[in-house]
Parts: C-alpha cells; sequence; structure tokens
C-alpha cells in the first residue's frame, strides 16, 4: 500500500459517484440508440391485408370517386390562358371519354358563367332577333349523339418536321381527341323559329370566354346536323367544354365548334376572322394558303404551318376513289410531311352513328384486329375498319352509316330499315322461337299503319333512302308541332349594338373614330409590349413584325406584315381579344391607333398615317389574294 500524498487531490465520493453514473448513462444511450438503428436497418413487416369481405365498406356518397388505383390524369401542355390539355387514351376503356378527361383546349382560359346569367343571341338575316336563355333552349325537343371531337392540332407531335420520337405514349400524340354523347337541341330547330330569310348562306359563331373566338361556318352545315348542347354523358357539359351551351358540328374540326356560345350571326358571307384566316389555316407549295379547312377526313395537316406538301391536290383526300388516310409506315426525312396512304373502301368504325336516340355505336378497334392478335407497329391503321366487308355502293346519305346488328339496341333503324323488336335480332337473323311472334307483331303493326291517317300512311316518304326514316325522327319536329315554340324573347337593340362587333374585309361593322402611328405608340408600349416586346418581335407571344411569304414558297412566320390577309381582321381581333389581361378594354381610338402603329411597323403603311372606318379597308396587305377556299369535293365524310 502506496502511503498518503497529502498534495495529491482527494477524489470526494460524491464526484465519483456523479462521474460513473454519467459514463452508465452514456453507454446506455449508445446502446439504445444503436438497437434503434438496428431496428430500422431491417426491414418492417408486411401489412397485414384485410379481406374486403370481412369488413364493413365506405357509406354512401353523394358523388362517386374512382378507385384508388385508377387514377388517369390529363396531360397538360402548359400552365397558360391559351394552352391544352390531352385526354390519357391509353387509360381508357370503350369508345367514351369520362368527361372530367375530355381534352382541353383554350385561347383565354375558362370563363365563369352562370346558367341564370347567360343569353344566346341570334340576329343578322333572320326575321325575328331572339334571346334565349338555358330555361328556353332546354324546352326545345332535344336530340342525343355520339360524337368525337378533335383539336385540328392532334397528332402534332408526330408530324413535326423533326424526327419523330421513338418513345411516346398515345396520349402526348393524338389526345387531342375525346368521344362524348352530347345532347341538346337541333340548330335547325333554332333557326326555323326565328326564321332565316332568304340570301343567307353562313353564320358567325361567336364564344362568350376573354377571346371571343368566333368561326364562320355555313349555313348548310348549320342545317343538317349541327347541335347547340347542353349536355355531355348525361351531366351538364363541363365549364371546360363550353358551359352552359355549346356548338357541335359533327365530323369538323374542334375548333369551328365554338364553346361558351353567345351569339349567331345570320350573314350572307363569312366574317373572316383571325381563327381562319391567320390561323387555321393550310399554306401549301405553291404559295397560297387553303382557307376554310373544316371537314375531318379531307384535310392532310393544317395544323403544319410550313411543312412541305407537294403542289395543291397531291395527296389530299378528295378523289372519286379516295378513302380514308392513315400514316404511312415510314417517315420521308427531317423536315418533311409524313404522307398518308389510303385505306381500302371498307366501311371504317367509329365513323358514323345511326340517327337513333342514344344509339350503341359499332366497335372501334385501335391496333389489333378483331381476332386480338398482335399487329406490329408499323402495320397499324391510325383508324381500322371494324370488319372486312365492303361498304355500300350504293348511294346514301352520307350520315346513315349502318350499325353493328346488336341485341342491345332495341327497336332501332336497322340497315335496311326495318324496326328491330326488342331481342332475338343476332347478326341480322331472327332466331327460331320469336319467327312466330315477331311475324303476329308485324302484322299488328301494319293494321295499325293503315289506320292512320292518309298523308303518313306508309311511314317515310316514298322514294326515300333506306334509313331515311331514322334520320327524320330525329332531326325533324313531330307533326303536331306549332309552326313557333315561341321560346325567347325578342332580342334588345341595346344588346345587340353590344355585341356586334365583327368586322368585315369592306368595313362593314367599324366604329367611329380614328388614330395616327404616333398615338399607336404610346397605346403599344403601355398596352401590349409585355406580350410581344418593344417593337412585335421579341415575344413571348405571338410575332407581331417581320417575315416573309415568297411567291411559289411557304411563309416564314406567320405575322401581320406576311400572312394575314385583311387589316379590318386585326382590328376585329384587337377589339374582342386584346389585351390579354383586360380583353375589350381598348377604345375604338386606341385600337385604331395600335393598328396603324403595327401595319407601319410591317412596311405597309407611312409613319404619321391615320386609320379609321375609310382608311383601314383600303389598305391593301402582302397576303390579301393568296387564301383560297377548300372547295375539294368528294371522299368520305368523318363523323
Amino acid at each position: 500500500m502506496e502511503p498518503h500524498d497529502p498534495t495529491r487531490p482527494r477524489v470526494s465520493r460524491r464526484a465519483w459517484i456523479t462521474t460513473a453514473s454519467g459514463v452508465v448513462a452514456a453507454g446506455l444511450v449508445k446502446t439504445r440508440l444503436d438497437a434503434v438503428d438496428l431496428l430500422a436497418q431491417e426491414p418492417a413487416p408486411p401489412p397485414q391485408e384485410v379481406d374486403p369481405a370481412s369488413v364493413p365498406g365506405r357509406l354512401v356518397s353523394e358523388v362517386g370517386v374512382r378507385a384508388p388505383a385508377e387514377q388517369p390524369r390529363r396531360l397538360i401542355r402548359a400552365p397558360a390562358l391559351s394552352s391544352s390539355s390531352r385526354t390519357p387514351l391509353q387509360d381508357l376503356h370503350g369508345i367514351l371519354t369520362p368527361a372530367d378527361l375530355h381534352f382541353e383546349r383554350h385561347h383565354a382560359g375558362i370563363p365563369d358563367i352562370t346558367r341564370e346569367n347567360h343569353r344566346l343571341l341570334i340576329h343578322g338575316m333572320v326575321e325575328r332577333p331572339t334571346e334565349y336563355r338555358m330555361a328556353d333552349l332546354t324546352r326545345f325537343p332535344s336530340v342525343s349523339r355520339i360524337c368525337f371531337i378533335e383539336c385540328s392540332g392532334n397528332g402534332g407531335a408526330g408530324y413535326g418536321d423533326g424526327d419523330l420520337p421513338t418513345e411516346i405514349t398515345p396520349q402526348a400524340l393524338d389526345g387531342l381527341l375525346s368521344t362524348s354523347e352530347w345532347t341538346g337541341v337541333p340548330l335547325s330547330t333554332v333557326l326555323r323559329e326565328v326564321g332565316v330569310r332568304d340570301g343567307a348562306s353562313w353564320l358567325l359563331a361567336e364564344g362568350g370566354d376573354g377571346a371571343r373566338l368566333a368561326r364562320s361556318v355555313p349555313l348548310s352545315k348549320a342545317l343538317d346536323d349541327a347541335l347547340l348542347v347542353y349536355a355531355q354523358n348525361g351531366e351538364a357539359i363541363r365549364p371546360e367544354q363550353g358551359y352552359p351551351v355549346r356548338l357541335l358540328l359533327p365530323g369538323w374540326e374542334g375548333n369551328a365548334q365554338v364553346k361558351w356560345l353567345r351569339r349567331l350571326e345570320v350573314t350572307d358571307r363569312p366574317t373572316h376572322t383571325r381563327e381562319e384566316t391567320s390561323r387555321y389555316t393550310d399554306p401549301l407549295s405553291d404559295g397560297t394558303a387553303r382557307q376554310f379547312l373544316l371537314r375531318h377526313g379531307r384535310e392532310i395537316a393544317h395544323h403544319l404551318p410550313g411543312l412541305p406538301l407537294g403542289p395543291a391536290g397531291t395527296g389530299m383526300v378528295g378523289g372519286a376513289g379516295a378513302g380514308l388516310e392513315r400514316p404511312r409506315a415510314h417517315h420521308p426525312g427531317r423536315g418533311q410531311h409524313r404522307r398518308r396512304a389510303a385505306v381500302d373502301r371498307r366501311r371504317a368504325a367509329g365513323t358514323g352513328a345511326s340517327e337513333v336516340h342514344r344509339p350503341l355505336p359499332p366497335p372501334v378497334e385501335l391496333g389489333r384486329r378483331r381476332h386480338g392478335a398482335a399487329v406490329p407497329g408499323h402495320r397499324r391503321d391510325r383508324l381500322r375498319p371494324a370488319h372486312t366487308r365492303d361498304a355500300p355502293r350504293r348511294p346514301r346519305r352520307r350520315h346513315l352509316v349502318p350499325l353493328e346488328q346488336h341485341p342491345g339496341v332495341a327497336r332501332g333503324a336497322g340497315r335496311h330499315g326495318h324496326v328491330r323488336p326488342l331481342g332475338g335480332l343476332v347478326r341480322g337473323r331472327r332466331e327460331p322461337w320469336v319467327r312466330g311472334p315477331v311475324a303476329v307483331l308485324a302484322m299488328a303493326m301494319a293494321w295499325l299503319a293503315g289506320c292512320a291517317d292518309p298523308e303518313t300512311r306508309g311511314g317515310a316518304a316514298a322514294g326515300a333512302a333506306p334509313g331515311e326514316a331514322a334520320y327524320e325522327a330525329a332531326y325533324t319536329l313531330p307533326a303536331d308541332a306549332p309552326d313557333r315554340f315561341g321560346f325567347g324573347a325578342d332580342a334588345r337593340a341595346d344588346r345587340i349594338a353590344a355585341w356586334d362587333i365583327d368586322v368585315r374585309p369592306d368595313g362593314a361593322g367599324l366604329p367611329a373614330g380614328s388614330g395616327t402611328t404616333d398615338q399607336g405608340r404610346a397605346v403599344y408600349m403601355a398596352r401590349c409590349v409585355a406580350c410581344h416586346g418593344p417593337t412585335g418581335t421579341e415575344g413571348p407571344n405571338d410575332r407581331l413584325v417581320g417575315g416573309s411569304w415568297p411567291e411559289g414558297s411557304f411563309p416564314q412566320g406567320r405575322t401581320v406584315g406576311s400572312y394575314w390577309p385583311y387589316a379590318t381582321t386585326l382590328f376585329d381581333y384587337v377589339t374582342r381579344a386584346m389585351p390579354q389581361d383586360r380583353p375589350g378594354s381598348l377604345t375604338a381610338d386606341d385600337t385604331y391607333a395600335v393598328v396603324a402603329w403595327i401595319l407601319w411597323q410591317n412596311g405597309i403603311v407611312e409613319e404619321g398615317a391615320t386609320m379609321d372606318a375609310t382608311t383601314l379597308p383600303a389598305v391593301v396587305m402582302p397576303a390579301r389574294d393568296r387564301f383560297v377556299p377548300d372547295d375539294r369535293t368528294g371522299g368520305p365524310t368523318v363523323r
């Protein structure tokens, strides 16, 4: 034992206990942390699956929801006022598109419109200018049709001027296409109500959005199968699809099917708005541009400006022997358009529907043949025939594409105009057990027809095409319908004056006022520079100045100076849609002034020029004589 050293400090018992306790505590904490780390590294046990049949389910709800594993979404191009979203085609089943997945294309966002305050104004070359509330429109006899709507820009992701993508989803490629059952009133019924005057040949349809988008529509189409639709797939039409009412033109390009419809003006000529001149037109290799490309199945790619399409008419559908179109297998190279070859003359699925209320459409087969065997990608048709039988070669009204006979279609018009009783008719043949009752029923119906009024005896008019009665039943009024229903109210003069803002190429519709190029510079810098740049060339929105359109070639940029055919169209567009943050807020003098400045920037008028209702229509635009109407005839009508 060492002797005690009085100079060495002594450790008290308290200090020793405190130190020992700290060491022990630190060791315990480290041990616990190590244990936690060890537990974290071990995989968590799988959750115990509960048999749904062994527990109660959810209660009823006011609005249904999709299953958690089924959450299809639209593909948004860009979060902007003028943008689009695409339907997830690869996630859908059947031919109908759920209303909340129908593709979108807006030019100024989705307006907030209430049903109670909305009005549809019909005026122009009519006997009785009328305003209709939604309560008035829904009182007319209604019809339902299953129709697709396709944006004219659909497919642009696969037919651009660059290399085709090696991987792309159907949604990204062709998602600007959707099919719904639409319910509304035939436009012909409403036009009958207001009384169209002799000499009328066109309509101007205008929407109630911030762009006040307007399109000219031939009166012949309006009187044929156009609808004013207010319901989609059994519910009120969605706001992004035009709530509370939109124009439906079966088989025509989507841009012409104006949403949020608030005005129809009956005229004797097209109005030549921005959407049918500087947009939605088809430049050709001969230095011209086709205008009013409305019918699907005729155009090749009017959504592809500047791509070589060959001489006018080359490769176009519309010849006497032309059929539907499909893309060829191989792209010819960078900067060239993928030509389309014609599908052989067969009845194509989805090109139309029998004019029966709520018909069951024929099967649509995309990418696989009916026997289900896989088809190589390069052999797939965009629109594949539903069966291999040749379509009837006899003359037939173009909208009467017969349905496949199906037992689920009860009492609909058959292929040969007969009425199908409920059940028993499969593939055009009645089963033996129903032949007797069907014969008795047919005799009874014939006897009742013989007792009918002599003027209506025999059903359809003599000489009518097979299936004609089905069309007439859907689009003509009952025999006891009044000459006029009397719905709606006389249009107020102040509303017509406030809403009738369209300007024609001859200057009709231009208001009083004037503006100079110097005044226009100040207006432009205050209201337009943020979207188009200090000189009209910088963007980020449409380029207004510059560009060229050489003779016998394609335009280099669709600017005001190179591609707009009428100066009055510029005034019309600025009045209805600009500036984008407050559309329609410019005075007439401001609009004349900013139009004068843009024309001067493009070298079309001299500096200091004054624009008014006399001088503006006299301005000759460089592209005035380079637009030709799409007058191609023949070919199939896709509905």
